[in-house]
């Protein structure tokens, strides 16, 4: 799957270009904490799920799910694309019908427990294939993804967070945020003073850049192939071409 983070540029921007291959759909939700009341959940408000669409091919009408921070949307990209939608979901938005409808390949439900809710993207007549075969040909009337799970605190859980993503969301967004830090320490302003004495040659103090870029290097090589596992562990993928 071709994760939408590799289309980030140097500024974590991302390019979206003039391409007609895709719609972009930009889905926010806006989280309350049941434990505190309070609108403010650092972790889900920050992030973006991307759904795209595919246009034409043997593809077309398949979707692809890829999450991004708030910081990597570029507003004139957007706008230079055109073939951009925002969607600003609250559990409000589920009252009515137990879902809420994007297009008519996409679909946002939730499924409800006693402990916690999750919140699965719906996608209507997916064309997949095996993962172990691309070969192969399946038509799916639906496709479920889980997005995030919100566990009810009041009920004492103690050893999870309030807000989780799918794993593959929370592998893209330490791919993102591992490949950063990598490239951030190839700056010498990045590289704590504590470690650098006076008189040190600047030999030196390439050395000691040197040596913490790959050390994030590695950081963001292994988050990487985790990344590639989850996709791996997939039982379908959707065509793409």
């Amino acid at each position: 799957m071709n994760d939408l983070h590799f289309n980030l540029d140097f500024y974590d921007q991302l390019h979206l270009g003039r391409s007609d291959k895709y719609r972009y759909d930009f889905i926010k939700f806006k989280y309350i904490d049941r434990q505190y009341y309070s609108n403010i959940n650092p972790v889900l408000n920050s992030a973006v799920f991307i759904f795209r669409t595919i246009q034409n091919g043997e593809g077309k009408g398949n979707v692809l799910i890829d999450i991004l921070k708030d910081e990597n949307i570029n507003g004139v990209q957007v706008a230079y694309h055109k073939n951009c939608h925002f969607h600003f979901i609250e559990d409000r938005d589920f009252e009515v019908e137990g879902k809420v409808t994007i297009t008519d390949y996409i679909e946002i439900t939730i499924y409800e427990n006693e402990l916690s809710k999750q919140y699965v993207a719906i996608l209507k007549d997916q064309l997949c294939y095996p993962n172990n075969d691309s070969r192969q040909r399946f038509k799916f009337r639906e496709m479920k993804y889980l997005l995030f799970t919100e566990y009810d605190h009041r009920k004492n859980l103690n050893n999870t967070s309030n807000i989780e993503f799918a794993p593959v969301f929370q592998k893209q967004l330490d791919v993102i945020w591992h490949e950063n830090r990598y490239r951030n320490f190839n700056s010498i302003s990045y590289i704590d003073e504590k470690n650098i004495k006076d008189g040190d040659a600047w030999t030196m103090v390439k050395e000691k850049i040197k040596s913490n870029s790959e050390e994030w290097h590695d950081k963001y090589r292994k988050v990487q192939e985790e990344l590639e596992d989850e996709h791996r562990s997939f039982k379908y993928r959707p065509v793409e071409d």
